[in-house]
């Protein structure tokens, strides 16, 4: 597929593709789009930054239009699971942008870190789609705020990291809850054994696709995600594929220090607000010890990552 207009998209869709000047496909979304749209299970192994949110909204939104109904009270048709609070307003979000033109479409967002009295009247009427972090969403399960027993389709997304996190028995108890008849779609950077035994109980008969991998230093080039949230893995890698480098940011090097840089920022600034409240209730060295042991961590990819660099260079 070579362009948004020949999957069969309803035009409220294409025509919010065409305000946010999307043309042509990527690989995940031009892989992943018709057989959504084909009510398939599919798993899909792609990075942030690869147009998945786009691969699975784009269709599942053309399904919410294509069969207008209202959800039951504290119901959700579409269920999203995300690992972060982040990533899962960034979710939510594009399903705004790209539902824009559908009247009415009712998007919740359930994450913890917010009053969940909010969350609770959001789904009173029930939504069309709910974007949620597993523990909030067992939360609201727990309060009878929401029922996942009218559920048509579930995206888990980022499975890997999920799985990291500790996610793992909220996934599962969640799994229980939804209808068997459902679709569902299943999305990971990576397949580790238990991510691929999980799949094997949630799917079936799933189709494959996959997305070609991108290192991280054009992801950071590009202003995606994972090279800001990986910043250890951009540094190598921008060391390691010189050709994802944008000229306008300077060499290399610079680039790499920079990005080195920005990390121990980030860094300092978290572990200095660790050392105040630590000293808050008495525990002052504990917060200075734990303040040297993340700088000297940062300072070591910082250098780690500039001597790779240097031999790489002396190679030549």
């Amino acid at each position: 597929m070579t362009s948004f207009n020949e999957f069969g998209l309803a035009e409220p869709i294409l025509r919010a593709l065409a305000e946010e000047k999307y043309v042509t496909p990527t690989p995940i979304q031009a892989q992943t789009i018709p057989l959504v749209l084909e009510k398939r299970d599919v798993i899909g192994i792609a990075q942030t930054g690869t147009g998945k949110t786009a691969a699975f909204a784009l269709p599942i939104l053309n399904h919410l239009f294509s069969n207008r109904r209202r959800p039951e009270r504290r119901a959700a048709r579409v269920l999203i699971l995300s690992p972060t609070r982040e990533l899962s307003g960034q979710i939510a979000d594009s399903f705004r942008a790209y539902g824009r033109h559908i009247r009415p479409l009712d998007i919740a967002l359930a994450i913890g870190g917010v009053p969940i009295n909010r969350q609770i009247r959001s789904l009173a009427r029930g939504v069309e789609v709910l974007v949620a972090t597993p523990g909030r969403l067992i939360d609201l399960v727990n309060q009878r705020a929401v029922t996942l027993n009218q559920l048509e389709v579930l995206v888990l997304d980022e499975a890997d990291r999920m799985l990291d996190m500790g996610f793992i028995h909220d996934i599962k108890r969640i799994i229980a809850m939804l209808p068997k008849e459902r679709q569902t779609l299943f999305f990971s950077a990576t397949m580790p054994q238990e991510i691929t035994r999980l799949a094997d109980q949630m799917l079936r008969d799933p189709a494959r696709v996959a997305a070609p991998r991108i290192p991280a230093a054009r992801l950071y080039r590009d202003g995606a995600l994972t090279g800001i949230l990986n910043p250890k893995v951009a540094l190598f890698e921008l060391a390691l594929f010189p050709q994802f480098v944008d000229p306008a940011r300077g060499s290399v090097l610079a680039q790499t220090l920079v990005l080195g840089v920005t990390q121990l920022v980030i860094v300092l600034a978290f572990d200095a607000a660790c050392m105040l409240a630590a000293a808050r209730v008495r525990r002052v060295f504990e917060g200075r010890t734990r303040w040297m042991l993340w700088s000297r961590r940062a300072l070591a990819g910082v250098f780690a990552a500039l001597a790779l660099r240097l031999a790489l260079d002396a190679r030549k």
